[in-house]
C-alpha cells in the first residue's frame, strides 16, 4: 500500500508548473486588458473634457469679427481666417492652453498633437443638431465642436491584428453650445 501511494506523489510531481504555465498568459492578457482598455478610456474622457472647453471659449467668441469686434448682432463666424478666437479654441481642445500645438515644446493633453485627424471642427448646427451654414435663415444659436483623436495601442500590432482590432483606435468626441 505504500508503494501505491509513493508511486500516485511521482505521478503529480510538476503539475504546479503546468498549471502555472497554462494559466499564466491568460491572466496576463486578461492585465494587460484591462490597462489597454483603461489607457484607451482615459484617452476618451481626456478628448470629451477638452471638447467641452473648446467649445465653451468658441461659444462666448464665435460672434466675433475681429478681435476686439464681437456683438450679439453678428452671425456665428467659424471662418478660421476671419475670427482669430477659431485657432485659439483649437489649440486649446489640442494642449488645453490656447498656445499652438507644437509636440517638441507644447506639452499637449494627448500624447502627439498630429494625432488629431483632422483638426477639431467648429460647425454652425440648428436645434436638432444638424449641420446647417451660418448665414442660412433663422440664424443658428448653436455650434457644435468635433475632434477626433488617433488613439494608438501599447502593445504591438501583431496582437491586435490576431483579436481583430484595429490600431490606431479612432476616439471622437463632439460638444453642442448655444453660442452667447
Amino acid at each position: 500500500m505504500l508503494s501505491f501511494k509513493h508511486s500516485i506523489k511521482k505521478l503529480e510531481t510538476g503539475a504546479a508548473l503546468v498549471e502555472f504555465a497554462i494559466v499564466v498568459p491568460l491572466l496576463l492578457l486578461l492585465v494587460l486588458g484591462v490597462s489597454e482598455f483603461s489607457f484607451a478610456y482615459y484617452h476618451l474622457n481626456t478628448l470629451n473634457k477638452s471638447v467641452q472647453d473648446g467649445a465653451r471659449y468658441f461659444s462666448n467668441n464665435a460672434r466675433c469679427k475681429g478681435a476686439n469686434d464681437c456683438t450679439p448682432i453678428y452671425a456665428i463666424n467659424v471662418t478660421p481666417s476671419s475670427n482669430p478666437y477659431y485657432a485659439n479654441a483649437v489649440n486649446l481642445i489640442q494642449t488645453g492652453k490656447i498656445n499652438a500645438c507644437n509636440d517638441s515644446t507644447t506639452p499637449s493633453l494627448m500624447p502627439l498633437c498630429a494625432n488629431y485627424l483632422p483638426k477639431p471642427i467648429v460647425s454652425c448646427v440648428d436645434v436638432n443638431a444638424n449641420i446647417v451654414s451660418c448665414s442660412t435663415a433663422p440664424l443658428p444659436q448653436h455650434i457644435m465642436v468635433t475632434a477626433t483623436y488617433s488613439h494608438n495601442f501599447m502593445l504591438p500590432n501583431a496582437l491586435y491584428n490576431f483579436l481583430g482590432i484595429s490600431n490606431p483606435l479612432s476616439l471622437t468626441a463632439s460638444t453642442v453650445l448655444r453660442v452667447e
